[in-house]
Parts: structure tokens; C-alpha cells; sequence
């Protein structure tokens, strides 16, 4: 879905297909919607996932890798640090999540009331 788009009018017309560099974008009705977005210097199709002051997107890579993406008009388009990984400790594995994406986040919503990174209080209006 990143690389391709593959579109047919009806089920008697030819299949045509576009890159992320011919057209914007695309959506299947009451469905998901692509985008299409620079990301590491190549253009791709990034699947909206919010769309507002701050929009998110996501990309599942040819390896089966899934990539999340945060857009802010005034920051630009940067990808959310995420990966979990495996520790050991005291001859036992541990699954851990790393929190170095928190500090992006708070970056790109810095002018958010009442949101910011291990805030746990929702300030009231």
C-alpha cells in the first residue's frame, strides 16, 4: 500500500496503477486513507491515521516493520522512535518499550494545553 495504488473505475475497466509521485493520494470508500508524504528522501504512501493541527500516520515497510510518523505544519514530518527489545536481568528476559519517542511528542505538542509527556492531569476548561 506504501509503493502502489491500484485502481480500477468499475470491474470492466482496465486496472491502472499510480506511485506516490503521480498522485496525492488515495481512499476506499468509508475506509482507510493514504497520503502521499517524503520520508527518508523517497516518496511513499503513509496511511492517515489522525488528521488535525497535529497528524499522524503509519507505514508498514517491506519487511513487515511498522513505522509511525508525526506532522506538525511549522516542524515538518519526523518518525516516532519506537521498537521494543528484550533485556536480561538476573538470568531472566524481559520485554521493555523504550521511551526515548516521549520526548518528541512533547516537542510537537508543546503548545497543547494541559498535554505534555507524564503529564497525568487533564486540565479543565
Amino acid at each position: 500500500m506504501s509503493k502502489i495504488c491500484t485502481f480500477r473505475h468499475n470491474d470492466k475497466d482496465t486496472v491502472r496503477h499510480f506511485s506516490p509521485d503521480e498522485i496525492p493520494g488515495y481512499r476506499f470508500p468509508e475506509n482507510k486513507y493514504y497520503i502521499s508524504k517524503e520520508v527518508n528522501g523517497k516518496k511513499v504512501f503513509l496511511e492517515y491515521l489522525i488528521n488535525g493541527r497535529l497528524n499522524v500516520y503509519y507505514l508498514k515497510d517491506e519487511r513487515g516493520e511498522d513505522h509511525y510518523f508525526i506532522e506538525k505544519d511549522s516542524l515538518g514530518i519526523a518518525e516516532i522512535p519506537y521498537e521494543e527489545g528484550i533485556r536480561e536481568k538476573d538470568g531472566q528476559y524481559y520485554v521493555y518499550t523504550p521511551t526515548k519517542y516521549l520526548g518528541l511528542l512533547a516537542y510537537y505538542m508543546q503548545d497543547a494545553k494541559g498535554v505534555a509527556a507524564g503529564d497525568n492531569e487533564v486540565e479543565e476548561t
